[in-house]
C-alpha cells in the first residue's frame, strides 16, 4: 500500500520525507528498531491514519496515532494522541487517550511482516508498514480531494442560488404591472378619504361653534374618526405590500451577491453561462426595484399632498393666482 501511495503522489512533501528519514535514523542509532517498531498506515477515500510505535528492549511500547478525515463537505480534521503499551513477540497491546473516542481506548493485535492488525473500540483495522512521508503524501491526496468536493459544492450552491434569483425575478416581473395599478388606486382612494376627512373636520368645527348643534358636531367627529381608521387600514395594506416586495428583493440581492462571489473566485467561468446571466439578471433586478420604489414614492407624495387641508376658498384663490 505504501508503494502504491508513493507512486501516486511521488515528488510531494520532501520536507516530511526528510523528517521521516531522521526518525528512522534515531531508532537505528539507539538500538530500538525491531520487527514491531515502525510506521504503519491505513488509507481509504475519506480517512488516512498513521500508527507510529517504538518498542524498547524491555518490551515496552511508546508512540502515537494520527488520523486525518475528510467529510462530505470537503472539511479535513486531524486527530493526534499518544499511545503506550507492551509487546510480546509479535503480539501488541496498546492504550491511548483519544479525543476522537472521548476517553481512554484499548487496542490489541499483532504484527505480521509489514502488516499491523489492531482491534478495539468496536473497530478492526489493518495497517501497512510505511513511513511518515507516505502518510503526508496520502494527506496531500485528501487535501486535493477536499478541494474538488468544495469546488463541486460551491458550483452546486451557485447554480441553486441562480435558479432562485430567476424565480424571484420572474415573480417580480409578473407582479409589477398589478402593483403599479394597486398603488395608483391606493393614491386615488387616499385622495377621496382625505377629502372626506377634511370635510367632516370642517363641519364638526362649524357645528361646535354654533348653538344647539352639538349632536351634528359629534356625528361629524365620529365620521371623521371612521375615515381616519380607514386611512390607517390602507396604510397597513400598503406597508404589507411594500414589506413583501422588500423581502423578495433583499433575498434576490443576497443570492446574486453569493453567485457573484463564486464568479470572482472562479474567474475562468465569469464570462459565460451562469456568471454572465447573473450579471444580466442583476441589472434587471435593479431596474425593477428602482421602478417599484418610485411607484411607492409617488404614492407617498400623493398621500402627503392629499393630507393637506386647503379650504374651498383658498383653493379658488390659489387657482386664480397660480
Amino acid at each position: 500500500m505504501a508503494n502504491a501511495i508513493l507512486t501516486m503522489f511521488r515528488g510531494l512533501n520532501l520536507k516530511a520525507f526528510v523528517a521521516s528519514l531522521g526518525l528512522l535514523g534515531l531508532w537505528a542509532s539507539e538500538g530500538l528498531c525491531s520487527e514491531v517498531s515502525g510506521v504503519y498506515i491505513d488509507a481509504s477515500p475519506h480517512l488516512v491514519e498513521m500508527v507510529q510505535i517504538v518498542k524498547t528492549p524491555d518490551g515496552r511500547i511508546a508512540g502515537r496515532i494520527e488520523s486525518t478525515t475528510l467529510d462530505d463537505k470537503g472539511k479535513l480534521k486531524t486527530y493526534d494522541f499518544a499511545i503506550e503499551g507492551a509487546a510480546d513477540g509479535n503480539q501488541v497491546t496498546l492504550s491511548a487517550r483519544s479525543i476522537l473516542f472521548n476517553g481512554d481506548i484499548s487496542l490489541s493485535g499483532f504484527v505480521d511482516g509489514d502488516l499491523l492488525d489492531l482491534s478495539g473500540a468496536g473497530e478492526h483495522r489493518t495497517y501497512q508498514r510505511a513511513d511518515t512521508y507516505a502518510y503526508q503524501i496520502a494527506v496531500t491526496g485528501l487535501q486535493a480531494q477536499a478541494g474538488h468536493i468544495q469546488a463541486a459544492l460551491s458550483a452546486d450552491k451557485a447554480t441553486k442560488n441562480h435558479s432562485e434569483v430567476t424565480e424571484i425575478l420572474n415573480k417580480l416581473r409578473a407582479k409589477a404591472p398589478d402593483i403599479n395599478r394597486q398603488l395608483d388606486k391606493a393614491a386615488e382612494y387616499y385622495e377621496k378619504l382625505y377629502k372626506r376627512l377634511h370635510n367632516r373636520r370642517r363641519a364638526a368645527n362649524t357645528y361646535w361653534n354654533m348653538d344647539s348643534f352639538d349632536g351634528l358636531a359629534r356625528q361629524a367627529d365620529q365620521e371623521a374618526l371612521q375615515v381616519e381608521n380607514e386611512i390607517r387600514r390602507v396604510d397597513d395594506d400598503v406597508r404589507r405590500l411594500f414589506d413583501n416586495l422588500k423581502q423578495d428583493i433583499k433575498r434576490a440581492d443576497k443570492l446574486t451577491a453569493s453567485v457573484q462571489t463564486y464568479c470572482v473566485d472562479h474567474s475562468a467561468d465569469s464570462g459565460r453561462g451562469l456568471c454572465s446571466d447573473t450579471a444580466v439578471k442583476e441589472q434587471e433586478l435593479t431596474s425593477l426595484s428602482d421602478g417599484l420604489h418610485a411607484a411607492f414614492d409617488t404614492l407617498a407624495a400623493r398621500k402627503e399632498q392629499a393630507s393637506i387641508d386647503i379650504p374651498p376658498g383658498q383653493k379658488l384663490l390659489k387657482k386664480i393666482f397660480d
